[in-house]
């Protein structure tokens, strides 16, 4: 923060100079002085980021860690009906990446669920504007619109999804899917990728059973966005727009919260809790389906 509002103070200075000395050498310096603090932030981000990863992966490495959510999910999660076989923790080395699942069994059929990483993006779109009229402007410019994205709060599209080996399956459904978009109460239904809308008309035991599935997405929660596919198995994703703290990976923590082990236990208990209901939630969706 405070190198960025320097940096602001001296693209301010520098554009004035431009404009009374209309000087190429101190513009191409108000250029490289930007640059500098640009990259300063950014290796501070990198810097960030890596610390972050070491402390995940101590964290998931951890046997008390998995059995913490083995133990809380078998005595929570449709107690009878569910059991927890392993939280998966994958890390891609190339890219950085990482994924994490639980694996488990509901009703004698395999399942997974997941939380995809948080889509971050800003609540203003057209920030950048191409209004860069004159030439004695850009620094000013781009000055103030990193200043303001500094206060612009920010938003993150989450997705979570649950995949069950489907026991109802039939050869003659082929491949279904319903799209059901949180801006509009219309539903799309595809078969074997083509968009239709055939199961309203016709009237054979099939097409009953995807209006039946229509009627229940229908009902689905209208903060989401909901993707359900059909087939072999069941596979159900939801989207969710979050403003200022979004919705992490299984068990990843609000790391910027924890001062303390005191506070450490907090956010365990926190994120716990809200994994637990959401795959609940979702099991709740497939089985009504």
């Amino acid at each position: 923060m405070p190198l960025l509002l320097l940096w602001f103070v001296i693209s301010l200075f520098y554009d004035k100079v431009i404009y009374f000395n209309n000087s190429i050498l101190i513009l191409f310096t108000s250029i490289a002085c930007s640059i500098i603090f640009i990259l300063i932030g950014l290796l501070l981000d990198y810097s960030n980021k890596s610390n972050k990863l070491k402390i995940i992966k101590a964290q998931f490495n951890n046997k008390d860690y998995q059995n913490l959510y083995r133990d809380v999910f078998n005595k929570f999660c449709k107690k009878d009906t569910f059991k927890f076989i392993n939280l998966n923790f994958e890390n891609n080395k190339t890219k950085k990446d990482i994924k994490i699942a639980i694996e488990f069994i509901y009703k004698n059929q395999t399942g997974v669920y997941k939380i995809e990483k948080p889509n971050k993006f800003y609540n203003k779109h057209n920030l950048v504007k191409e209004n860069f009229a004159g030439g004695n402007d850009y620094g000013i410019v781009f000055a103030m619109l990193l200043l303001i994205s500094i206060f612009i709060k920010n938003k993150y599209t989450c997705k979570e999804s649950i995949f069950l080996k489907n026991p109802n399956y039939y050869e003659s459904f082929k491949d279904l899917k319903f799209i059901k978009n949180i801006y509009s109460n219309d539903i799309k239904f595809y078969e074997n990728g083509i968009e239709s809308d055939s199961f309203s008309q016709k009237q054979n035991s099939n097409q009953n059973f995807k209006q039946e599935i229509f009627n229940n997405i229908k009902n689905f929660e209208d903060t989401y966005s909901y993707e359900l596919i059909y087939s072999e198995k069941i596979a159900l994703s939801r989207n969710k727009v979050y403003k200022k703290v979004p919705l992490n990976q299984i068990g990843i923590l609000n790391y910027k919260k924890i001062k303390s082990f005191k506070g450490f236990i907090k956010e365990v208990q926190k994120k716990l809790t809200i994994d637990l209901d959401n795959l609940n939630n979702l099991l709740n969706l497939v089985a009504g389906i």
